[in-house]
């Protein structure tokens, strides 16, 4: 009984303190809620004047982070290849037949927006990166042990 007390104190104070961190700028959580209203669990952490929030929703890992301004500064997804966007999946789909898709990491900034893709095969790893339109490059390759 000791021990659940003491547990459900931890939590109380833990999420007063996740609350009070959260509060520090309404304009970014306000702008967050907006976008994201389907999301719980989100996470928050604070860099300085900078501000990232991590959920997941429709099997996508998400990070976002944002300024004080509430201005999306980049996102980092993870998925599996079923989410890529389909022109893209045709297109590695046709020039890596051989091989699958293990996991996708997009990443998007003021720049734009990269797709580093694992694939694999029987006897290897290798990962392609992709801009929007579709054009590829190999960025690594691995034998598998």
């Amino acid at each position: 009984m000791k021990k659940l007390l003491v547990a459900v104190a931890c939590s109380l104070v833990l999420s007063v303190a996740f609350a009070a961190d959260t509060a520090v700028n309404e304009k970014v959580l306000k702008t967050f809620k907006e976008t994201f209203a389907d999301v719980k669990n989100e996470e928050w952490f604070q860099d300085g004047d900078q501000y990232t929030v991590r959920f997941v929703r429709n099997e996508i890992d998400t990070r976002i982070t944002y300024d004080e301004e509430a201005n999306i500064l980049s996102t980092i997804r993870y998925y599996k290849g079923k989410h890529l966007p389909a022109m893209i999946l045709g297109k590695l789909n046709r020039k890596y037949a051989d091989k699958w898709v293990f996991g996708v990491t997009e990443t998007s900034n003021e720049e734009g927006t990269q797709y580093h893709i694992t694939l694999e095969d029987k006897e290897n790893w290798m990962v392609v990166v992709s801009d929007s339109n579709g054009s590829m490059r190999v960025e690594k390759k691995f034998k598998k042990a």
